[in-house]
Formats: structure tokens, sequence, C-alpha cells
């Protein structure tokens, strides 16, 4: 409940120290060969994927000057060379010319790197900076759409980033302390469409061409100034604050630039009769910025000797792009209560409850930018007009747009209010001995004015608004049993069951009713009602096995919701992507097979030199048990002449059993 952390941060925990007067480093080693891992099961080929990686890391840390300045620097090297599975179904292949069913070359490289600075001037002062790089290159592999891919309609990319961040942390006397923070960062990213043209769609049947999402350049840079007053008053411990952020969007997001034809079936294909024809005109390029800034109040009062009260609030704002509206003050007031009834029993009793404030995210306001009808506009034709656009392109992209058709724009809604979340926790934490213990926790989380897209009119051509009118609501209990490392055992056991139900689970997804957004109120695509997780470190016994450490982890999760389409925007909605579904089928009406994993990790170490150096060779292993976990499904139901056979059908399984070698040696 924290209110440092609000509308625009991401709460990241760490354990770190400012430097030791020895030096200290590790040489790691990290490899996989196909040769030790499992097929996936939607890879229905007699030869086993190429599959091999290898990550080299190093690192170091030290004084430059004994007791007062320290670096610490670290840099890892990722390589991988792979083969990805081109799933385009059998019918498909016979009827779409140019499809591939097969297995096609990928490769990853990746580098990052990170510098650290830390410098105690005196007693009271001490500054510490930290610069990070990383480099990542994907090559043919970025996926595409949610249908039967081929190998045309994935895509790669190159990510670039830059990271600069520093602190000032000042202890003006024991009972008051600053910490002043700054962030300097900058993040470019390219994504390129493996294939050219426009994007074929055959739902529930194959997907080729360039796809819509994967053709964009961006530049993304955050300048971020923070600050944090805390001091002790008694029995309380304030916390006052403010921050400040920019940031700077640079983009050329050419999505559905090239254009987009939807057959229902393999039939309209061979016949050249698409349903549905989206294309995008003008220019893509945008630049616009925003800037949230937050104030904070927090105090930590110590009531009793057993009862803790954490109470405060936090205001946030943020200003818009020119022709967005400006958001609302929000206001988020936050408690937290930690009782411990009884001195001599281990129980403690948890109470926490509050508002968190998001921001919108930048890729969400793009389109009313780039597509106000000024800068640019999109066609949606269907039916004859669609054919119309096949005839005129011959299956290509539109020089011009397609005549007779209006255009659709993109804006945003007057009432424009941040989104935010409503949050109530209750728990319970019970000791169980020494070095176990044992908690409870029931969580309630709603989402209030989630972002969406819905075309207002209900009618075509689209009228589309970006709104914030979407709900979601989450409750839950987790149960956990946590020991430490004690006699050469830890574990950590974990339960949790709950139910997620929202009426957007993203801000593309529009409502199949325009007129009567309610109507998708259902299971969210995040929902999974059980899951259990148990992980534990063994150090074995005996001059035998001294240094050897085995390391599980077992995962058990129920389905998640698969979703029930028709193959075309039966209704005339204007949605794109699909969105309309059987009548009498609600929303995510059906549940994928469950899922399950074994994973793991044999370890051994060789003292090189007592107290100063140390050898490790080990062994992982992931879903060891090659249990088939699905991670996307085709959830096209019906087309034309009805119920699909493909419903169901993977897309995409989560890596069976795979095979890892490693290597560190730490000094």
């Amino acid at each position: 409940m924290c209110l440092v952390f609000g509308v625009h941060h991401r709460l990241l925990n760490l354990v770190t120290r400012s430097g030791t007067n020895l030096w200290h480093g590790d040489v790691t080693f990290f490899g996989q060969h196909e040769a030790t891992n499992a097929q996936r099961t939607e890879v229905a080929s007699s030869s086993r994927p190429r599959f091999r990686r290898q990550q080299p890391g190093v690192s170091a840390n030290g004084p430059i000057r004994k007791d007062r300045t320290f670096i610490a620097a670290a840099l890892e090297y990722e390589n991988e060379s792979a083969e990805e599975w081109s799933n385009v179904s059998p019918a498909a292949l016979a009827s779409v010319p140019g499809a591939y069913r097969g297995l096609y070359p990928t490769s990853t490289r990746g580098t990052e790197g990170s510098a650290k600075f830390n410098h105690q001037t005196n007693e009271k002062d001490a500054f510490s900076t930290r610069y990070a790089y990383s480099r990542g290159r994907v090559r043919a592999e970025v996926q595409g759409p949610e249908n039967f891919a081929d190998r045309s309609a994935q895509g790669s990319s190159v990510t670039i980033d830059h990271s600069l961040v520093g602190n000032w942390l000042r202890v003006a006397s024991p009972s008051v302390v600053n910490d002043l923070r700054f962030q300097v960062a900058a993040r470019q990213m390219e994504l390129r469409p493996n294939g050219s043209g426009p994007m074929w769609e055959i739902p529930g049947a194959v997907t080729l061409g360039s796809s819509y999402r994967l053709n964009s350049e961006r530049t993304e840079r955050h300048f971020q100034l923070a600050n944090n007053l805390n001091f002790v008053l008694g029995h309380h411990r304030l916390s006052v604050g403010a921050d400040a952020h920019l940031v700077q969007l640079d983009a050329s997001l050419r999505n559905r630039y090239s254009g987009i034809f939807v057959f229902p079936s393999l039939q309209t294909f061979r016949l050249g009769q698409p349903d549905l024809f989206i294309q995008a005109f003008g220019d893509p390029r945008t630049a616009f910025s925003t800037i949230p800034v937050g104030a904070w109040l927090q105090d930590r009062w110590e009531l009793r000797p057993r009862l803790l009260l954490e109470l405060g609030a936090r205001v946030d704002r943020q200003a818009m792009p020119v022709g967005v509206s400006r958001s609302s003050n929000n206001v988020a007031p936050r408690l937290g209560i930690a009782w411990r009834p009884s001195p001599t029993r281990p129980l403690v009793l948890r109470l926490g409850a509050g508002l968190f404030f998001d921001r919108y995210p930048l890729a969400f306001l793009n389109d009313a930018l780039q597509k106000d009808g000024i800068r640019g506009f999109e066609q949606y034709a269907v039916g004859p007009d669609a054919v119309r656009a096949w005839a005129l392109g011959r299956g290509g992209t539109l020089p011009n747009p397609l005549p007779g058709v209006g255009p659709s724009t993109y804006q945003t809604a007057a009432d424009f209010a941040s989104p935010y979340s409503r949050k109530f926790s209750a728990g319970a934490e019970y000791g169980l001995g020494k070095d176990t213990s044992v908690s409870v926790e029931a969580t309630h989380v709603r989402g209030f004015r989630l972002p969406r897209t819905r075309n207002t009119t209900a009618t075509l051509p689209p009228r589309y608004e970006l709104e914030q009118t979407g709900r979601s609501n989450f409750a839950g209990t987790t149960i956990s049993l946590n020991r430490r490392m004690r006699q050469d055992l830890t574990y950590l056991i974990g339960y949790s069951i709950g139910r997620t139900r929202d009426d957007g689970s993203d801000f593309d997804e529009q409502p199949m009713d325009p007129l009567n957004i309610r109507r998708d109120w259902a299971l969210s695509r995040q929902h999974q009602g059980h899951r259990f997780a148990a992980s534990a470190v063994f150090e074995l016994p005996g001059p035998w096995l001294e240094g050897i450490s085995w390391a599980p982890i077992v995962t058990l999760g129920s389905g998640r919701p698969i979703n029930a389409l028709l193959t075309s925007d039966t209704y005339r909605t204007g949605a794109y992507p699909l969105n309309a579904r059987p009548a009498g089928l609600g929303r995510n009406p059906f549940v994928s097979p469950p899922t399950r994993s074994l994973d793991l990790r044999i370890m051994k170490t060789w003292k090189v030199r007592e107290g100063r150096a140390v050898l490790q060779l080990g062994v992982e292993s992931f879903n060891l048990t090659n249990h088939s976990n699905l991670e996307r499904v085709s959830q096209f139901y019906a087309g034309p002449q009805g119920r699909l056979d493909s419903y169901g059908t993977p897309l995409e399984s989560l890596p069976g059993r795979q095979i890892q070698f490693l290597m560190q040696f730490e000094f």
C-alpha cells in the first residue's frame, strides 16, 4: 500500500548493497541443445526442431577507494539458433498458393550490460548511479495474429534500451532522511513483418502476408525526478514527497496500412470473395508527450507495541497530448493495519485497502492522434465493397482509398478519466516454529474506467472512440506455507483460488454489441480458477553427497477461458480483431485443459579456495514430465458452413521437456 508507488510506477523489489572492500564476481554459462529437448505439441514434423542456446555472462564488484567508493559491473550475451513451426492447416495448404507448412529458421541475439557506481561522501551523504544497456534482435519468430499462421505472418524485431538512474541519500539526523532520485531512459524498437503486402486471414484455417501489427518503429524517452522525505515524530514515521515524469513518443506505427482481407472460409478465398477489407491511409508518423505528476503523504503510526497503522493519500494528474482530454485530479487514499494480538502467540493479522490509479497506454492514444480524419483515416468495407477492393488491388495493398466507402476515424471520449482499481485485502500469518510459517490472504480488486475501443455509431462506416468504460473484478484467496533454510532444507508451498471477470481484457477487444457493452461481462482471458505451486531446495547430507543440492518446482493450474468466435464481422459492428459470437454463446464460454509442470535443478558445488572461490556445475530440466501445456488455441468456433473442426486446436504450446546445462565460477 506504499504511496510512493502510484499511477506511473512499476514496483521492483531488490536486495542490494553499496559495495564491499573485497573484489567479488562470477563467470557463468548456460547452454541448451535440441538433442535433449522434447517436441512441442503443435509441431507435426518427423525431425526435431533445431534449438541451440548459449548464454555466457560475467560480473564483478569491488572497491575503488576502501570504505568510500565502489563499482559493480555485469555483462551477459545470448545466442539462440532455432526453428519455428509454420502451422498452416492441411486443408489451407491445398487451397492457398504460397502457403508453407513446416519448420523454418529463426534466431535470437541479445546483449545486456550494466555498471553501478556508489560513493559514500561522509556519514550523512551517499550517491549512486547506474547505467544499463541492452540490445536484442529476434529474427522471424515475433508472433503475429491469433490464428494458424504461415511463416510470412510472423515478424522480426530489434530492441535497444538505455537507462541511467541515480540517487542522493542524505541522513540529516537520526530521525530525518531524504531520498532524491532521477531517471533518464530511452527505448528504440523496430518491428518488421516476415511477409509483404496485405494480410490475408481465413479464420480457423490460416493467416499469411504481413501481419498488421508487425510493421513499426518507435522511440520512447523517459525523464523522471522524485523526492521522498522521511522523518520520525514520536510514534509516527512520516513520508512526504512528489515526482514528475515526462514521457515522449516518436513513432511510426503502421498498423493496417498494408491492408487486411478477411475470408470467412476457404471456399470464399478460392472464389476471391473476402467479406471484410480494412486499410489505413495517411501519414503514420506521430510525435507526442505526456507528463504524469504526483505527490503523497503517508504516516506509519505505531499505536501500540503490537499494532501498526499505515495511512495516507496520493494525488496524481497527467498532462495529455493536444487533442486529448486532460486527466482529473486523482486522489488515492490507502490504509494498512498489522496487529499482533498476543505477545506470546506468533500470530499477525493484516488488513489493507486503497485506490490505485494508472496512466494511459501510449499505444492506445496513438490511434486517436494518427487517424483523426485529418492526418489519416481507415476504410472498413464489407460484402461487395470488400470484393471490389480485392479485385481493384488484385489482392494487394490499395495505393488510394476505395471509391464509395466513407472514412473511419478515431477520437478520445469527452469523459476520459484515468483508469483505477480499488483493492481490499485481509490476511493472517501464524508461526509454526522457529523457521516455518503459514499464511492466508483474501483479496478483492475491482477495476474501473479501463481502456477500450468502441464503434459509437454501431453502424458502418465505424466511428471509433477511445474510452474509459471497461470494468474488471477479481476475488481470490491464497494459502502458503513457508520454511526458511535450516538443516539443509527450505520450501515454499502455495495454493490460490480465485475468479477474474471483465467486459474486455485489452484495449483492442471491442464489445460485440457496441450499444450494450455489459453483454460482454464474463470470465476474463486472464482467469485461472486454481493454481498450486511448490518449490524446495534440499542440501543432501553425507560425505559422498556433500555439495549436491536438489531444487524441484511443481506447478499445477486449471485451464483458462477460450472465446468462441465467428469467422467474420457477421453483425456488421465494425470490430477488428473479430468479436462476433454465435447466437446463444456468451464471451469466453469454454475452458482450455489444465496445465502442469515439474522443473528440477541439480547442482554440485566444489570449494576451490575456502571462503574465496567455488565452482558449480549443474543441470536444469523444465517440464520434466513433458506434459503438453497449451498457451494459445484457435478460438474460431463456426463459419458459414457451421462448426469448425479446428476450434480448440493448439496454435502454440509451452515448451516440452527442456534440459539446460550450467556452470558458474564464483570468487
